[in-house]
């Protein structure tokens, strides 16, 4: 069964849903907004002060009125895919413009005009973000700045993160862990890695740590099926009487494979138990494309040959050479994820390699995609930091997760387009740039300054009448202010924001402003709205 309205009835069920869930999220915003708990009856309770992730738990029961929280939830959640931060701030602008266009239309504004006006702004917006944003230039300090903002004023996930790419440079790979304790950490590893583990727990070798761990190992990197056990007896028998000197430890043997069948994975555990050779094998990362290129990085790393039909490779006896094996100094192998450590490929092989990527880096279509080269690059560069995130409840630590997530990509976002000042500041400038000529270019103006007027009402800072209106002061003060000048809310005090660490990485902006833009020009030329009920 459908439900259909039309015209402004249509766009008035959008605009309750998107004022739902707006009211839901914006309550998280800056460094004394709170927590939004969500309760799911078959999966429990989750505390998060992440915009998108509060959004994803909004689900009204009217169904047209969930239209309205799907479009708000597409335009954080493509900020968040984007630049990692403002996914709050895209839900605010959305809303604020959304509503001002709403009223324009009742009173007979054309919504041909508005959306024009609309696109107008939002373009000399962007160019302004462009223009203004200064560039970090591997300022740790600032990227421990954006990193801590990012992760809502908490200082132990912004040290840790630029604690980690003040080690690993600007292309380092960082990924996250649960610690096994409540206090988070950072491991830096000098290594590929990836996130598959061991087949299975046969394969561990230490019990206490729950790895596998494999000294000097001989690495087979296979692109198809392990179907039978004699598909690999070429590559066992070398490695177990492949040449040691004495006082040496036999080597071991890694197999990353496609897949592995029962009985071929059954013959490599037993082999494993009694002790003839130290193997494991772990599954190779990706699927299609993707996978053929992760393998043929992991080959360039280790010195090896990816085994493939693509290739026509084989490991039959007529066609087997040691040089198909790759080897690197330890690997240690996990549930979840695998660290080759000190790979013996050709560092100028790898330095190619890297180059390559990160080439193809600047012609990437989508924002995806360059996350996905990035991330490659990364890998096969000075290695990976691990941050474990340490937490005394499990929703504490998914509350700390999805901000420290929030954090690392910001902080990206920060290196490929800079930053600006944050606390609201940036879209207040960005505003008081532009000079409406019309009632859509105003549309985009107003809107620009609620993120401050949310972060002041979170203060508990509101105009309580018309005599007094302290928000409106405080707003008026920093319009009238210059550059980074603004309203510190952590501090409750005027003061030039970037000289005391707030700032936000000028991508997020961008982001937050095109993603709101873009919501409110398809809420305008919309008329009719249908929906099962």
């Amino acid at each position: 069964m459908q439900k259909i309205v039309f015209g402004k009835d249509a766009r008035a069920e959008l605009l309750q849903g998107i004022d739902l869930a707006a009211n839901v999220v914006k309550v998280t915003l800056g460094p004394k907004g709170k927590n939004v708990i969500s309760h799911i009856i078959q999966g429990g309770v989750r505390s998060t002060k992440d915009g998108v992730s509060a959004i994803n738990e909004v689900c009204p029961d009217n169904p047209l009125h969930n239209a309205g929280v799907k479009l708000l939830r597409s335009a954080s959640q493509k900020t968040a895919d984007e630049a990692g931060d403002s996914t709050t701030s895209t839900a605010i602008l959305v809303q604020s413009m959304c509503n001002q266009a709403h009223k324009l239309l009742n009173k007979g504004k054309s919504s041909v005009e508005l959306r024009k006006g609309i696109e107008k702004a939002t373009l000399r917006c962007i160019e302004w973000v462009k223009q203004n944003a200064k560039p970090l230039n591997g300022d740790i300090e600032k990227v421990r700045n954006i990193a801590t903002i990012s992760a809502n004023n908490n200082t132990e996930i912004g040290d840790l993160i630029a604690d980690a790419f003040g080690k690993l440079g600007d292309e380092g790979e960082i990924t996250l862990e649960n610690s096994l304790s409540d206090k988070s950490y950072i491991d830096v590893l000098g290594g590929y890695h990836f996130g598959r583990g061991f087949v299975n727990p046969y394969f561990i070798t230490d019990q206490v740590k729950a790895t596998c761990e494999l000294e000097s190992p001989l690495i087979l990197l296979y692109d198809k099926k392990i179907s039978k056990i004699i598909d690999l007896m070429t590559v066992l028998d070398y490695a177990l009487n492949f040449p040691v000197p004495e006082g040496k430890i036999q080597r071991s043997l890694l197999i990353i494979a496609a897949n592995c069948e029962q009985e071929a994975l059954g013959t490599l555990i037993a082999n494993k138990l009694k002790g003839n050779l130290k193997i494991c094998v772990v599954y190779a990362p990706e699927q299609g494309v993707k996978r053929a290129e992760v393998m043929e990085d992991i080959a360039i790393f280790t010195g090896a040959t990816v085994i493939s039909e693509d290739q026509g490779t084989s490991l039959d006896k007529a066609n087997f050479k040691p040089s198909f094996l790759g080897e690197a100094s330890k690997v240690i192998i996990k549930k979840g994820s695998c660290l080759i450590v000190n790979g013996q490929g050709n560092s100028d092989d790898v330095e190619v390699r890297q180059r390559q990527i990160k080439e193809m880096m600047t012609e990437a279509p989508s924002e995806h995609q360059k996350e996905w080269l990035r991330k490659r690059a990364g890998s096969i560069g000075k290695g990976v930091a691990v941050l474990y995130i340490g937490a005394s409840t499990e929703i504490e630590r998914g509350d700390k997760k999805d901000l420290a997530e929030d954090a690392i990509l910001a902080v990206r976002s920060g290196i490929e387009e800079g930053y600006l000042p944050g606390g609201g500041v940036g879209f207040i400038r960005c505003a008081e740039a532009l000079k409406p000529t019309n009632p859509g270019e105003n549309i985009v103006k107003q809107a620009l300054y609620q993120p401050l007027r949310q972060l002041l009402t979170n203060n508990g800072i509101e105009d309580k009448s018309f005599f007094k209106k302290p928000q409106t002061s405080i707003l008026k003060k920093v319009v009238a202010g210059v550059q980074d000048f603004g309203y510190n809310t952590k501090t409750d005090k005027f003061t030039y924001l970037e000289s005391e660490g707030v700032i936000d990485a000028s991508k997020v902006i961008r982001c937050a402003i095109e993603n709101a833009a873009s919501i409110a020009q398809m809420f305008l030329t919309s008329e009719a709205l249908i929906s099962e009920v």
